[in-house]
């Protein structure tokens, strides 16, 4: 589901509205969210409010969009797993509200699946004991039998595709004072800030290039830190009654979401907290990166055999948030091959990924993706390749004058007080008489190894030309 469609389902904005935005975009650029704004045809309070609802969660089976059959199976397998017995067990186990585990309770006992634990004459509601009965139990192992997944309810692809939509990265602003801060921690040269924003705000694919150590998957990551609004993630996806995972906690950190005081007063509709679909977590945005490692098969849904349940593949994951493909060039995988896969969502924001059955479903991609490589891009893609990449930004070695301020800060963060005049000695000394180039790793290497070879030598860390000149011998092959 596209914004203005989200608008207009929330009676925020009309079709008319939408297709007069839209002739806006074509004239002079910018979002449909931007163009709604100059026309005043909604207000800034109004799109975030869209922007930063939570899911509601269902308040039934059939407003889950999952097949009744499905939850009971998947309530079947909690219980023998997990040795769960109360509807509010099993409902902060599968993240629905206990009045639909109790629904899912009332199909499973017309089944003859479980029963009801005798514990005493005034124990009901939450309270209320189950046990599966033997015909639960065979059906239970029936159900591991076909996918050992049991936990969260899974989300269909349709809400899938409707919250992607809510929460698009270009739906958020990243201005100059936002990235410098993102970057701070970093010495860059002041032009690099002029050529990432523009990239950053629109959410496109981007090209780093440039000789190695000079920082491009150090800004690549620091780029995540621009962006401030949280984004939902599902545990699960269910696709053809089967189970696709999405929640990994090794990327996605959860977050407490901002107050929908906002949404509540623009929609007049407020959200109790029993009323959150709790299938969706909160979480800052994700950042991964693949590297050498890299290979076709993790653009693909990865079916594991032994749990009978798909991985999602790493766009997916990194819905939202930031995708990295490091040391691009350096794959097993020809880097022909991977653009070439990479072509549709790059293009076209949506993936198409086929179950073991060979049936190909729609999923919308949503991050900003970076191509890292030290390699030149002429020699990694041909001319029209090339032209696809929206946004591509050399990242040159830092000129000296940039190399003294990441030099002085290296030797800050490890204690150490160089002297005056060393870094023009080491000039002259080791990188115009021995014609070796500058690289901007090359500070905080100096400023570990003068730490480390001190330890070595049980004394003060001191910083000098000899120590310096033997940390620069290590930085290349002695002919």
């Amino acid at each position: 589901m596209l914004l203005g469609e989200l608008l207009v389902q929330e009676n925020l904005t009309s079709a008319a509205d939408i297709d007069l935005a839209l002739d806006r975009q074509r004239r002079v650029g910018g979002t449909i969210g931007e163009n709604l704004l100059a026309l005043g045809k909604v207000t800034a309070e109004q799109l975030e409010s869209v922007f930063r609802r939570r899911p509601a969660a269902p308040a039934t089976i059939e407003a889950s969009g999952l097949r009744p059959t499905f939850l009971v199976g998947l309530m079947l397998k909690c219980m023998y797993v997990y040795g769960l017995s109360t509807p509010a067990q099993l409902a902060d186990e599968m993240r629905l509200r206990v009045s639909v585990v109790n629904q899912i309770i009332d199909l499973a006992k017309e089944r003859s699946f479980v029963e009801v634990l005798a514990v005493g004459t005034h124990v009901v509601g939450t309270d209320q004991r189950f046990v599966l009965s033997a015909a639960g139990t065979a059906r239970a192992m029936e159900e591991l039998e076909r996918s050992q997944y049991a936990g969260p309810a899974p989300v269909t692809l349709e809400d899938y595709h409707n919250q992607i939509a809510r929460q698009r990265i270009t739906h958020e602003r990243v201005t100059r004072p936002r990235l410098e801060r993102a970057l701070g921690h970093l010495v860059v040269d002041e032009s690099l800030f002029g050529n990432l924003g523009p990239a950053v705000n629109s959410g496109q694919t981007l090209l780093l290039y440039g000789p190695s150590g000079n920082g491009k998957t150090a800004i690549a990551r620091a780029l995540a830190h621009s962006f401030l609004k949280e984004v939902y993630v599902p545990y699960a996806i269910e696709v053809d009654g089967l189970v696709i995972k999405v929640f990994d906690p090794s990327v996605h950190h959860i977050s407490e979401p901002v107050a929908d005081d906002a949404a509540a007063h623009v929609t007049g509709r407020t959200i109790r907290r029993d009323q959150i679909d709790r299938r969706w977590e909160c979480c800052r945005r994700p950042v991964i990166a693949t590297g050498g490692e890299l290979n076709l098969s993790m653009l693909d849904l990865v079916y594991q055999n032994e749990l009978r349940f798909y991985e999602a593949p790493v766009q997916l994951k990194a819905s939202g948030g930031i995708l990295i493909f490091d040391d691009f060039g350096h794959q097993a995988v020809r880097p022909a091959e991977i653009l070439n896969r990479w072509l549709v969502p790059m293009e076209q924001r949506v993936d198409y990924l086929s179950l073991r059955s060979g049936k190909k479903y729609e999923f919308p991609i949503d991050q900003l993706t970076i191509f890292a490589t030290n390699i030149s891009p002429n020699r990694l893609m041909d001319p029209a390749m090339i032209r696809r990449f929206p946004f591509k930004i050399a990242v040159n070695p830092p000129t000296f004058r940039t190399f003294r301020r990441i030099f002085e800060a290296a030797c800050q963060r490890n204690g150490l007080t160089a002297p005056p005049d060393l870094l023009d000695r080491l000039r002259t000394d080791f990188y115009e008489r021995q014609n070796r180039p500058i690289a901007a790793y090359h500070g905080e290497f100096v400023a570990n190894y003068v730490v480390a070879r001190c330890r070595f030598e049980d004394r003060l860390p001191t910083l000098d030309e000899n120590i310096a000149m033997d940390a620069l011998s290590h930085l290349y092959i002695q002919q």
